[in-house]
């Protein structure tokens, strides 16, 4: 578990650093489709 937890933590942070240096509309376009994604749920 502790293990997986660390993928886990090291994947978010390389999302989050990849997600930091999107131009600003495809970061809008990706929260929109986060906001409908838990609409649609």
């Amino acid at each position: 578990a502790v293990v997986e937890a660390l993928y886990s933590a090291t994947y978010i942070e390389n999302y989050l650093d990849c997600v930091e240096n999107l131009p600003n509309d495809i970061q809008r376009y990706l929260s929109r489709l986060r906001e409908l994604d838990a609409t649609c749920q």
